[in-house]
């Protein structure tokens, strides 16, 4: 009889650390995406995540901060875009 509630208590114990990693998975989910994602500066995306995530608002807002916020890709290209623009403006003013 021993036994049983032993194996009964691993096994709860077992459901619970499952439980308690799927929870901070979730709770997680827009800083992983953020990271994922590789932002251009994901420290806000971590820190509304962590200290506001409890809160539904915080995570909601964290979760959309990380779909929406830059790349570092796309930063990249913006400012090579810009730097080009600002190439030919200075050669159009030359040439003037």
């Amino acid at each position: 009889m021993n036994h049983v509630n032993t194996t009964e208590q691993n096994g709860s114990a077992l459901i619970g650390l499952v439980l308690l990693l799927v929870i901070a998975v979730l709770y997680f989910l827009p800083t992983v995406i953020a990271v994922s994602r590789k932002l251009n500066k994901p420290a806000g995306v971590i820190a509304l995540n962590a200290l506001l995530g409890w809160t539904v608002i915080g995570w909601i807002g964290a979760l959309v901060m990380a779909f929406s916020m830059e790349t570092k890709t796309d930063y990249e290209l913006r400012t090579q875009a810009m730097m080009a623009v600002a190439k030919m403006s200075e050669s159009n003013n030359k040439s003037l």
